[in-house]
């Protein structure tokens, strides 16, 4: 019954309990990577050289795996070493928050996303086969029966519209893409950037002109006829076919 009530009340006032270490942890700089108390009230920390290892966490909503990766990144923070944060879910309270702890150790942070500055296109460079191949492997398709074959058809077409896209020299982004999937959408695409040549005929026109008849003489520094007024020209009229 005693070891059941320290649970119990260790539980209830577990979250002032792990404010005060980890306030206590971050006042006091050091190599290992405090992670937090059990339920039995077990410390738990890590080594330093254990972050060279690949890690899961695993747990069911609110277990705290978010914590786990808040503890182990303010960790890294403290030693001085670069951080890069994916969040697979593009949760913009996980980016904020991810943002204060890095301003609070006085650290410069980038945020690439759809809602900032900074943004980062996966899709704009590559082949066409390798953009296809980028976002087919995404999804999950049936190798099996029927699901081969549209795997096949949906794989084709996504090359089709990302040819298309690169044809009309118009920046691959995955907006683009999504609303080239619609035939309607990609119909009316290729009609506004598509090329309309003029064709130019030729047409032969006949014009009439007034050519100066006989050849003028060269001028010397003897020859006066600029003091002269100079007579009136010999004109024929010819005409002339322009194509």
């Amino acid at each position: 019954q005693k070891a059941e009530h320290r649970y119990k009340t260790f539980r209830k006032n577990r979250v002032k309990f792990l404010n005060n270490k980890q306030q206590h942890y971050r006042k006091k700089p050091s190599q290992e990577i405090f992670v937090g108390y059990t339920d039995f009230k077990e410390r738990v920390a890590l080594e330093a050289r254990e972050l060279n290892y690949h890690m899961l966490s695993t747990g069911g909503t609110g277990t705290g795996k978010t914590t786990l990766i808040a503890s182990l990144m303010e960790a890294a923070l403290q030693q001085d070493k670069p951080i890069i944060f994916a969040d697979g879910k593009g949760e913009r309270k996980s980016m904020l928050e991810f943002k204060a702890l890095c301003e609070v150790y006085g650290r410069k942070v980038y945020l690439f996303s759809e809602m900032d500055n900074l943004t980062y296109n996966p899709i704009k460079n590559g082949t066409p086969t390798e953009t296809r191949d980028k976002l087919m492997s995404l999804f999950s398709f049936s190798s099996e029966g029927d699901g081969a074959y549209y795997t096949d058809i949906a794989s084709r077409y996504l090359q089709l519209v990302v040819k298309l896209i690169d044809e009309a020299q118009v920046t691959r982004d995955i907006k683009t893409i999504a609303k080239l999937t619609n035939v309607d959408s990609m119909n009316d695409f290729f009609k506004e950037h598509s090329i309309q040549e003029e064709i130019e005929e030729d047409i032969e026109v006949e014009v009439e002109e007034e050519v100066a008849v006989g050849k003028a003489s060269a001028s010397s520094d003897d020859d006066l006829s600029g003091f002269v007024a100079p007579s009136e020209p010999k004109v024929e009229i010819v005409k002339k076919k322009i194509v």
